[in-house]
């Protein structure tokens, strides 16, 4: 709760004197109340909400200094004293000055640094100067609150820009994102059903690949990109690069499939059927427990041993279940452990007598040292989860180590399973 009192404060307001118009700015959609919870005992008492960037605007007006260089709060009046409306418009236009200003930065920002840049439609610097003009006008010539409810009025539309420069470029990531995700799942399914590495790299599609890549790095060297978007154009070209140097095994598969040439148009759509309950998947992890069960189901449709089918569905029920834990409780014991138990059932998979009960071939001298290998990764990560859960409960921060670890461990797996090889 916010409790605001002193001079320049209003003071406290009973419910049953809210007027109408403020009721209909708390509409029940957006989960917001005009009311109290009843667990309060403030039922009595007009309930104001405000945002959290709103109270440095608050604080700085009530104390008298000038507003945080880049606040994007929106001065919540209602806290505010009526019986002195001229401060209160001032301090209204202060904010909406001070908004306006951060507005004109990003924007000149992203005009110097973009190619093809687009202003946000409906606000421009020669319109929005006319309005501070205007509510200016209006507090020398004693209209208050018109002043103050232009100047709200003038923020939310600033606000409104702000986020429309700092997201300018979400729908090339997003895209960028969706082209690297269609491109992991080609390159896995090429590893599926071919697992031998590429015998030789197209140097026609290498060479292409590193063209558009530097053609693309000197356009995000001309407009100040972040060191992040080149990583995020190398990886999807990297892949695609991949993917089409090995489109014949692909076509090639499907070829074989001659009771099953609808594949070829099945299987894209599924990929991206897949890849949009992924994303839902981001905002409800159950449903990543629910597609696991549903996973481990499949087993029963194999013609593979009945110890395996077993195994499977317990497995996959067993990894399903984490997505229903409490998120806020520590189960960093549990992540580890579960890495040690993975690592545990693959070494007894490994021997001769366990693969013999499930009918699996033993695997070759290279396929034995790549398990070895990603045996040993899993349980360096393990280790790394537990050492920097125990630096952060310290108060040390990520030790520079830990990082650099974590990233060698991910990018060294990902090259060990495209280029060591399988003689399988």
């Amino acid at each position: 709760p916010l409790i605001v009192w002193g001079a320049g404060s209003r003071s406290t307001q009973h419910s049953t004197v809210i007027p109408k118009e403020l009721r209909d700015q708390y509409p029940s959609g957006l989960g917001w109340s005009i009311t109290s919870p009843s667990s309060w005992k403030l039922d009595h008492l007009r309930r104001v909400d405000v945002n959290q960037a709103d109270i440095a605007p608050l604080m700085s007006c009530l104390i008298g200094v000038n507003f945080p260089l880049n606040s994007v709060g929106l001065l919540p009046t209602d806290f505010l004293d009526l019986q002195n409306p001229k401060w209160t418009s001032e301090c209204g236009l202060a904010n909406a000055r001070q908004i306006f200003a951060q507005v004109q930065v990003q924007s000149q920002i992203k005009r110097e640094n973009t190619f093809f840049f687009k202003p946000f439609p409906e606000f421009s610097d020669e319109n929005s100067r006319e309005i501070l003009a205007e509510i200016e006008a209006r507090v020398k010539d004693g209209l208050f609150l018109e002043a103050v409810q232009k100047s709200q009025a003038f923020v939310k539309q600033c606000l409104a820009a702000m986020n429309y420069y700092q997201t300018y470029d979400r729908l090339g990531l997003m895209s960028l994102m969706t082209v690297s995700y269609l491109t992991w799942m080609a390159f896995i399914f090429l590893h599926l059903v071919h697992p031998q590495p590429p015998s030789s790299f197209s140097k026609l599609l290498f060479v292409l690949g590193l063209i558009v890549l530097s053609i693309t790095y000197c356009f995000l060297f001309l407009q100040s990109s972040p060191i992040q978007y080149y990583v995020y154009f190398a990886f999807p070209t990297f892949l695609l690069c991949f993917v089409l140097g090995n489109s014949g095994r692909i076509f090639g598969f499907f070829g074989r499939q001659k009771k099953s040439r609808g594949l070829f148009l099945v299987v894209p759509l599924l990929a991206i059927g897949f890849l949009e309950l992924q994303v839902v998947g981001f905002f409800e992890r159950k449903l990543f427990g629910v597609c696991l069960w549903l996973l481990g189901e499949w087993a029963l449709l194999q013609n593979i041993p009945f110890a395996m089918k077993v195994c499977w569905i317990v497995g996959t029920t067993a990894v399903g279940g984490f997505t229903f834990l409490p998120i806020g409780d520590d189960n960093t014991p549990l992540v580890w452990s579960g890495g040690i138990g993975v690592a545990i059932v693959s070494l007894l998979f490994m021997s001769q007598q366990v693969r013999s009960y499930f009918d699996a071939a033993s695997p070759s001298r290279n396929v034995d040292k790549r398990i070895k290998l990603q045996i040993a990764l899993l349980l360096f990560s393990c280790w790394l989860v537990q050492s920097t859960e125990h630096s952060l409960c310290q108060g040390n921060g990520l030790p520079l180590f830990n990082s650099i670890a974590s990233f060698g461990v991910l990018f060294f797996s990902l090259l060990s399973c495209c280029w060591l090889p399988t003689d399988c």
